[in-house]
């Protein structure tokens, strides 16, 4: 994948495994989860599984390369000393390789562009040079220093936390915010402001816009009828799942499965307009 890419932003995206982003011009905003970051050019950046990637802007001028990597295959490589070191990048995912690290990567990812696809001897060579890959930036997490300055994680940043691992796991489900409060043991008002404080936006904000990207997968990966989608979603009718997609997107679900659209429609401002 390639940013700048007209169809990618705003766009939200699950990923079950990790996702390695390289900035080789320009710049590029994206989203995890809740938090914004940024990345210019000769810096890294990496989603852990389980969480929401959202692009949010680029320059034309930008080139950031992005590879996704099942999570079966990061657990199968003999090569990765230590995967939990890349939970280190929850808190900062973007890196920035000195000038040698940064031409190694920069070549390896090269020599990846070619095998992106295919089987037999070109799937080999991709495995074996992922492994590379992953090698080099799981160094790069290790020498990464602490951060200073940072303060033990509030209350209601853990609780926001708590939230997004439950709606990651719930979202298909579940689409009322007093499901999550109850799990969490607090009531909804006091998750409402929680949430609204921490991230900007109301939990149901972030439901509607997980169920959201759920049904654009759905919708453009599989060749289920629209009435399957809503059942799979806990929708209780098909109507009402047509009427929760176009107010979210401007567009109905047959119409995005034929056309697509430039963006989606989901989070207000951060005033809640």
């Amino acid at each position: 994948m390639r940013i700048p890419d007209p169809e990618a932003f705003d766009r939200p995206n699950l990923s079950d495994g990790v996702a390695f982003g390289l900035c080789l011009r320009g710049g590029f905003r994206f989203r995890i989860d809740y938090r914004e970051h940024c990345v210019s050019a000769g810096q890294l950046f990496v989603v852990l599984p389980r969480h929401l990637f959202t692009p949010i802007s680029g320059s034309e001028e930008s080139d950031v390369r992005i590879l996704t990597v099942p999570l079966d295959k990061i657990h199968r490589s003999s090569l990765i000393p230590d995967f939990d070191l890349l939970r280190r990048t929850e808190a900062r995912p973007c890196l920035t390789p000195d000038g040698e690290q940064l031409k190694r990567i920069t070549a390896v990812w090269e020599l990846l562009a070619p095998y992106e696809s295919g089987g037999g001897r070109a799937a080999q060579i991709r495995e074996a040079l992922t492994s590379a890959l992953l090698l080099i930036v799981t160094s790069l997490v290790e020498e990464q220093p602490p951060q200073g300055g940072e303060g033990p994680v509030t209350r209601q940043e853990q609780l926001t936390q708590d939230f997004f691992t439950l709606l990651l796991e719930h979202h298909e489900r579940q689409h009322g915010v007093a499901f999550y409060a109850d799990r969490l043991c607090i009531s909804a008002k006091y998750l409402s402001a929680v949430v609204k404080s921490v991230t900007g936006y109301a939990p149901h904000t972030w439901i509607n816009e997980a169920v959201v990207m759920q049904a654009k997968r759905k919708i453009r990966t599989t060749d289920r009828s629209i009435q399957q989608i809503a059942e799979s979603l806990h929708f209780a009718t098909s109507t009402s799942f047509v009427r929760f997609f176009r107010q979210h997107t401007g567009s109905t679900p047959l119409d995005y499965r034929k056309n697509g659209v430039p963006r989606a429609v989901i989070l207000p401002d951060r005033n809640g307009r």
